[in-house]
Formats: C-alpha cells, structure tokens, sequence
C-alpha cells in the first residue's frame, strides 16, 4: 500500500514517555511530510496531555485497536517498550497502517522476521529508529565515501561508548540489543558504503558485570553484559575491530569510526553536539598521508540545528518511499549479527547467516 505523496502523512504515536515528549512529538508536529494526528496511550491522562500539547487537531486514544481503525491515520510510529512492540506493529499492519518502529525491532531474532514476513505481506513500508543514519557525522562520511572515496578498502574500526552504567539507578540489562543494536547498524551500513561487502563471521567477547557468566541468547535480558569487544570480516576481505561500552568514563552517548583504505581514510567522533571528521589520501603531503580536518557542510550544519524535525522527517519520507532508510528486514540483519556475536563468544569464529 502506497502512501499519498501530494499531502502530509497522518501519524499516530503510540507510547507516551519523557523522550516521546521531548523529541518525538515536537519533530513529527515539525517534519514537513507528516501531521500529527494522534496519540495513543493505556493512561488517559497523559494521552489527553500529549495530544494537548501539540494542538487541538491531535486526537488521543487509550486503544491502538481504535487509532489504526479510525480511518485517520496512515502511519504509526511505535514508541512502547521492546516486549510490546510486536502486538503492536502487528495491529497497525493489518490495519494497513505503514510502521515506524523504535530500536531494537524485537526481543528476539525470530520474532524481528514474523515481523519482517508481516509487513511484507501486508504490502506496506517501514523503518527502524536508528537515529545515527541521520547525524551530521554519517552523512558526512557517505559524501566521502562517495567523492572522493578511500579506493580498495583495507581495514575499520568503530566503537559505541557511553556512560550509562555510572548512572545512579541504571538497569543492568544486556548492552548488545539495547545501547549496541545502534553500533551494529553502522557496522553494516558503514563497511557496505566503504566497498567492504557484508559482514561473513565474526569472533566477540562480552564485557562481564563482576560475578556475572556469560550465556543466553542475543538480547536475553539478563543483564550479564555491559559491553562486547569483536572481530568481523567481511566478504572483500578487510577486517572491522568494533567496541561497544556502557562503562566509558567521559562519553555521553558517543560513536566513532576509521575507515581506510588504500588511497584514503575517514576518522569520525561525535558525542552529544561534538561532531569531529577527519580524511587523509595518500597522495597529499607525504607517502603515508596526514590528517586534516573536515568541517561540516553548511546544509548538513543546518540540518542538525532542527534535528528532531529533520530526523523525523526522514523517517516518514522512508515509509513515502521518498527516502533510503533501514526498514524491518535491515533491523533482522542486526539481530542475525547479534546472534553470530552470542555464538562467537563461546569460542570460536560463528558465520553470520542471511
């Protein structure tokens, strides 16, 4: 089912939280290609007080059942914990409804492709919040990749870091679906862009809370992990190195890459509102290259000053089919990697299936 790409989106958000109020509903009332339509949330207070603080025109319901039948509304955008996120991307997608769901798609790899299979069967388009595809940083590093490139790819290394876990009152729950689904989507999308290819197989280790066993599977809940340290290859052959940590002393919420090659290298760190990107080629100065540092394009700059909007934009574009944007099947490519990941930390290298 296709989308009418003459007037805005009607979307209905489902799962009111602090982040919902600070970030979601101000950038779907901002993106150009949508309109807010409803809200939906089991507390009828906080949907009446959502919707009121958006405008008159948003309508709030305590039932999704009601919202996706209402006739008015196209899209819905999922924002309730992980363990409720298939009822209700399944309600909205036999509702004809396109779907934009929060990270991570699923609690498991087989419940992420009944949702894959779903939406493929309902004929109608989604996507996946993994907001790092639209930080300044990224697109940054795929006009580079892009021109002038970094020729045959050689080698990366990338790694999630953040400071949760020094948080008073954070959840020991398993870092690898939750905090790392983010660092595997650009471990994916990052090494195809580079010319990499897929990743094949890969060798991991979790980092362990003290007294804690590893074991389970991917995203268990369990909480035995705050971080993992890997190895992948990839189908050309270059290999990637990748952390992600919720025990990194210093970091908010930060990602960064290198990316090299045999002509060039990309080097990107961002953290919070810090955005540093670097290129080196191999003909510039010396034999070996040198560094230097690359400013954010003005669009690019501008774009991020209105992120909310701007992302949220983009999310709903991606279900236009205005806009490339990972959708169901590219989230069952992060849990097939985070299962690899589980395997491969038993001991041995684990391939990746597909």
């Amino acid at each position: 089912m296709s989308l009418d790409s003459s007037r805005p989106t009607r979307v209905g958000l489902v799962g009111i939280n602090e982040r919902a109020r600070r970030l979601l509903l101000r950038g779907l009332a901002g993106a150009p290609r949508a309109r807010l339509v409803a809200v939906c949330s089991r507390d009828s207070a906080k949907g009446a007080a959502a919707a009121g603080a958006v405008g008159p025109e948003v309508r709030a319901y305590t039932r999704l059942e009601d919202m996706v039948g209402s006739g008015e509304v196209d899209a819905v955008f999922v924002n309730t914990p992980v363990e409720t996120h298939a009822r209700c991307c399944l309600v909205a997608l036999r509702a004809g409804c396109a779907v934009i769901c929060e990270k991570p798609l699923a609690t498991s790899t087989r419940e992420a492709i009944m949702l894959r299979e779903a939406a493929a069967a309902a004929g109608v388009r989604t996507a996946v919040n993994f907001t790092y595809r639209s930080v300044p940083g990224f697109r940054l590093t795929e006009r580079l990749l892009a021109d002038p490139g970094i020729g045959r790819p050689l080698h990366a290394e990338m790694a999630l870091l953040q400071g949760h876990s020094f948080l008073p009152g954070f959840s020991r729950s398993s870092a690898l679906l939750d905090s790392g689904v983010h660092l595997l989507d650009a471990l994916v999308a990052l090494s195809a862009l580079a010319g990499m290819g897929p990743v094949t197989e890969v060798s991991a280790a979790p980092m362990l809370h003290q007294g804690a066993t590893g074991g389970g599977q991917a995203g268990d809940g369990q909480g035995a992990d705050f971080g993992w340290g890997l190895l992948a290859r990839t189908a050309s052959g270059a290999l990637v190195t990748a952390t992600v940590s919720r025990r990194a002393l210093g970091w908010r919420n930060g990602l960064r890459w290198g990316l090299y090659g045999e002509d060039g290298a990309i080097a990107v760190e961002l953290d919070a509102e810090r955005t540093e990107t670097r290129f080196a080629r191999r003909d510039e100065g010396r034999p070996q290259g040198h560094w230097r540092e690359i400013p954010l394009p003005q669009d690019v700059a501008a774009a991020d000053a209105r992120f909310p909007e701007y992302h949220l934009d983009r999310l709903v574009g991606a279900v236009r089919g205005e806009e490339p944007f990972p959708d169901f099947a590219a989230a069952v490519t992060t849990h097939l990697l985070a299962d690899a990941l589980v395997t491969a930390a038993e001991g041995r290298w684990a391939p990746v299936s597909t």
